[in-house]
């Protein structure tokens, strides 16, 4: 055709289809009284229409033998109890559909290659080298929505996250998983139902097709029926949408795809009686390594804790993710930049230990003496010994009052009392002492240059005592935090995730929070290993979710005395 020919291409597909608007299709219609070659190009397609309703004739004897399979498949799995009525009997009606896609695929395939915007949504899907298919699937109108994400690779390899579990399939079959929040591996009756239905299906090959992602919403196919194009569907002239509808069953299936690429992006399958759905979004990125669509791979990077930062139920559910647009993804990503500043901080460090050791060995200080030098930008505290100098110590102090004031005395919580506003007042310090100085000491001379002090009293404290009622500890792995999901710094949400806490750290952890003293009377031994995660605990509500969290997991409970204590009183000095 000729290049002006070649614009109105589209035009004709739309003509054919019935969906040009009408002051358009009289122009096109002139344009083909007049050009042989474009209204050859109309008649083909009209053709083309007229023989795929015939071959569908042809291919309803297996699409009904391919229904028998699957429902006897799903009737197989009912019987053995492995799944749920609420799981798969409703999906059956809902997705029934959805498996004439399959069919309609597997027909254009062996038909030969097609003009029609459908064959060419197969062809351009079945190019992919990866792709990402997250499913909603919900039971009814009011249900919460269950979210599974699956990673689809050449060779038949998929990776699946749903809840709690990391499972790995090869040609529709799932063959290893994993809970990524206790770290195991879990066997394969344990795998869960809507992941299984989604991805366990029959049929399945290493080839690409959108088989791979519809037979994840199809239980049951559905006889002659073709894909139509909706134009009341269609809101913008980059997609093109296709509906699948019977008058056998009241269920419809909608497929959306981007006209320039010819990438489906969309697939949903709706049950307008109940409002029961399967909603799939697909998006198409560069293909995932390997290592992450191995199982051995992926136990050996839970295993490897020690590696982690942040958020350790984060790292382990997407571990060996690369996010192809180089963002970070999980909080190991993201925290390893500040631990490369660390590294960056304590190199440093080093450089100015060694002048210090220079310095001090021709100025040495006497026992007990502190020599304050010009503070250099940090965050926090650290203190250590200085190698190459003998009986040395080096205190950096970059923080507020409020949180250097309680070295003063550890445990500290509860018994701080603050007699005036600190906000202001940031201590910016580098200290070398030598001797065996007390923390008391440091901390006495840091405030005072600041003309602050503190003095010991006394005062009323709530205690809260800590008591084992002796029930059997569950491993520390199956421990849970009370809101997962919540925003940081909810009650409830995540505090601390890295390496096993043991009683001492758990208590001094809620005290810190609550601010009050914890005595421990638990006589649970210091080394057991209690849980992985630590829960946020601030406020009242913190405190209220603290009780219930420590007996439920436990067998921890609190009795709250008021008892009259020494506390610390931080003041600004006398002028």
């Amino acid at each position: 055709m000729k290049s002006e020919c070649e614009k109105n291409k589209e035009k004709i597909t739309d003509f054919v289809s019935g969906i040009l608007p009408d002051s358009e299709a009289e122009i096109l219609q002139q344009h083909l009284n007049e050009c042989k070659d474009c209204s050859e190009y109309a008649n083909a397609l009209k053709d083309e229409d007229k023989l795929l309703t015939e071959y569908f004739a042809q291919i309803d004897s297996e699409t009904h033998t391919r229904q028998e399979k699957i429902l006897k498949a799903i009737n197989n799995h009912k019987q053995k109890g492995t799944l749920s009525r609420l799981e798969f009997v409703p999906l059956i009606k809902l997705a029934v559909a959805a498996s004439i896609i399959i069919v309609i695929i597997f027909g254009f395939e062996k038909f030969g290659n097609s003009s029609i915007a459908w064959a060419d949504v197969v062809e351009k899907f079945q190019s992919v080298s990866f792709f990402n298919a997250t499913f909603y699937l919900k039971g009814n109108t009011s249900a919460e929505p269950v979210q599974i994400d699956i990673w689809m690779g050449r060779g038949g390899k998929a990776r699946i996250k749903v809840k709690e579990q990391v499972l790995f399939a090869k040609n529709g079959k799932l063959i290893s998983g994993f809970n990524y929040v206790t770290r195991e591996k879990i066997d394969s009756d344990q795998f869960d139902n809507q992941a299984r239905s989604v991805i366990d299906m029959p049929g399945q090959s290493d080839s690409f097709s959108l088989n791979t992602v519809v037979q994840g919403m199809s239980n049951g196919v559905l006889k002659e029926i073709t894909p139509m194009i909706n134009p009341k569907a269609v809101i913008s002239e980059d997609i093109v949408v296709f509906d699948l509808t019977s008058d056998l069953y009241p269920q419809w299936l909608r497929i959306w795809a981007l006209r320039e690429s010819k990438l489906p992006i969309r697939i949903l399958a709706w049950n307008p009686e109940n409002g029961q759905s399967v909603d799939v979004v697909l998006t198409y990125t560069k293909e995932q390594s390997e290592s992450f669509f191995d199982p051995e791979e992926y136990e050996k990077a839970l295993a490897n804790s020690q590696s982690l930062l942040g958020d350790s139920q984060t790292n382990f559910a997407y571990a060996l993710y690369i996010e192809p647009g180089g963002r970070k993804y999980v909080p190991n990503d993201l925290y390893k930049k500040y631990r490369n500043v660390e590294e960056l901080r304590k190199l440093k460090e080093h450089l100015s230990k060694e002048e210090l050791v220079e310095y001090y060995k021709a100025h040495p200080l006497e026992e007990g003496q502190m020599d304050f030098r010009k503070g250099l930008e940090a965050s926090g505290y650290t203190f250590g010994s200085i190698k190459g100098l003998e009986d040395y110590e080096y205190w950096r102090v970059g923080t507020t009052v409020d949180q250097f004031s309680r070295f003063y005395h550890f445990p500290s919580s509860g018994r701080m009392r603050f007699e005036g506003d600190f906000n202001d007042v940031f201590l910016q310090y580098d200290i070398v002492g030598r001797g065996d100085i007390p923390n008391q000491k440091y901390v006495e001379a840091v405030l005072s240059r600041v003309g602050i002090e503190i003095i010991e009293s006394e005062d009323v404290c709530t205690v809260w005592i800590a008591e084992y009622n002796g029930q059997q500890l569950k491993p520390f792995t199956a421990i849970k935090i009370p809101y997962p999901d919540a925003p940081t710094g909810t009650p409830g949400s995540l505090s601390y995730s890295g390496l096993p806490v043991k009683i001492k750290y758990l208590l001094n952890n809620l005290a810190r929070q609550q601010d009050i003293v914890i005595e421990d009377k638990t006589g649970i031994n210091e080394e057991t290993e209690l849980t992985w995660d630590i829960p946020n605990f601030k406020t009242q509500v913190g405190a209220d979710l603290a009780k219930v969290w420590f007996e439920e997991n436990f067998g921890i409970t609190f009795k709250t005395v008021q008892r009259r204590m020494p506390v610390w009183v931080v003041r600004k000095k006398a002028p």
